[in-house]
């Protein structure tokens, strides 16, 4: 079954899908809630929402707010950052804890690309309280690629950020960059003692594979699954792969 939920924090609004079963609900059951990637919404985090609570998850997908693509409210996309997200994300864990249907010691955290970034700095934040994560082609890039003032193939003069400016993809402001800049994914991911589970294509041209085997170096308690010949966003044989890894991950 879906629900379709809205999840409310201060002014956002952030529209979010509840997939369950009969098994998730005959009892308290652990939660999955997945973030997406940069510039997209819940319906690219589907495709995993609909395999996943099959296995007896409760599983929560939702658009962040001011991510170019999604219906979340609150936020416009020169506003957003990943900073933002995690206030978006925190707000998802918030309203899922307060479910009597979950059970509050198996909450698992997943993230595409950006999504995994964020979803790397939240369970790092939160340690304990998150069970596991994992982590599809994630966005540890980002620091670096702002730093070279290079942002998804637009170059930014650091010296002189604009006001706003428009990637490939969607409208950013100078709040992304900054917030990007003052990152340090590689400290604070450290902090997280948890099970991991990272996949990465080595084909990936967006996210340099290398960023992954890095993270799995610094993660005390990870697992490596590199997708031959996988680009980003998963497509077809790449993501049945990831499924199957995620699945035996869980059940680990």
């Amino acid at each position: 079954m879906i629900k379709k939920l809205v999840i409310r924090y201060n002014n956002i609004e952030l529209k979010a899908r509840h997939y369950f079963s009969n098994i998730s609900t005959n009892k308290k059951s652990p939660a999955i809630i997945i973030s997406h990637e940069f510039g997209t919404n819940m319906f690219s985090t589907a495709r995993y929402a609909r395999y996943l609570y099959k296995l007896g998850y409760h599983v929560f997908i939702f658009d962040f707010s001011g991510s170019g693509s999604g219906f979340s409210k609150g936020r416009k996309s020169t506003e957003m950052s990943v900073l933002t997200e995690k206030e978006d994300l925190l707000a998802v864990i918030n309203y899922v804890k307060s479910l009597e249907i979950v059970d509050n010691n198996k909450i698992i955290l997943g993230g595409c690309s950006q999504g995994g970034l964020v979803t790397a700095l939240v369970a790092s934040d939160l340690k304990e309280s998150i069970e596991k994560i994992f982590l599809l082609y994630p966005a540890f890039s980002i620091p670096d690629d702002t730093k070279r003032g290079s942002i998804l193939g637009k170059k930014i003069d650091l010296n002189s950020i604009p006001t706003s400016f428009r990637t490939i993809y969607v409208k950013l402001g100078m709040k992304y960059v900054n917030d990007a800049l003052s990152l340090g994914p590689w400290e604070q991911i450290k902090d997280y003692t948890g099970p991991v589970f990272i996949s990465h294509g080595d084909k990936d041209s967006i996210v340099d594979v290398n960023y992954a085997i890095k993270a799995h170096k610094i993660y005390r308690n990870s697992v490596l699954q590199l997708i031959n010949n996988g680009r980003h966003l998963y497509l077809f044989s790449a993501k049945k792969r990831a499924l199957q890894g995620i699945k035996e991950f869980l059940e680990d």
